[in-house]
């Protein structure tokens, strides 16, 4: 558990930087996954705990308030996968987002294009299993 702190205050209405952000890892693979923590927690949890992770579940669907260079950085994700519907009044997710990930060579699997994904985590990396949408 990188996050929120056991001392973390919170409101009468939950709020996005309240989500639980987690590393979970099996040998040499590991996944976070970020809720939907915004820019201020994703620096936070990039410089204090420096998570490395071999897939990044990308945290409020891909939106400009999050996915940080800081984080990407430090995480150095091979896989990435972005959890959003198609053709969301949002227009999710942001094109930064996405760039920010390619940039850092990460192989980005989302579900409004490649429907439902799959991946195994086996101790030594990441295989994926996409749905039938393209």
């Amino acid at each position: 558990m990188l996050f929120p702190p056991r001392e973390w205050p919170t409101g009468e209405k939950p709020e996005n930087n309240d989500s639980m952000v987690m590393r979970v890892s099996v040998g040499d693979s590991a996944v976070l996954l970020e809720g939907d923590a915004e820019k201020q927690v994703e620096r936070r949890i990039a410089a204090l705990h420096h998570p490395t992770a071999s897939l990044l579940k990308v945290e409020h669907h891909g939106s400009s308030n999050a996915t940080t260079e800081e984080l990407v950085d430090s995480a150095q994700p091979k896989f990435a996968v972005i959890s959003v519907g198609a053709g969301n009044s949002f227009h999710l997710p942001k094109m930064q987002t996405l760039a920010r990930l390619a940039g850092a060579g990460t192989h980005v699997c989302r579900t409004d294009t490649h429907g439902a994904t799959t991946f195994y985590l086996d101790g030594h990396g990441v295989m994926v299993s996409v749905g039938t949408l393209e």
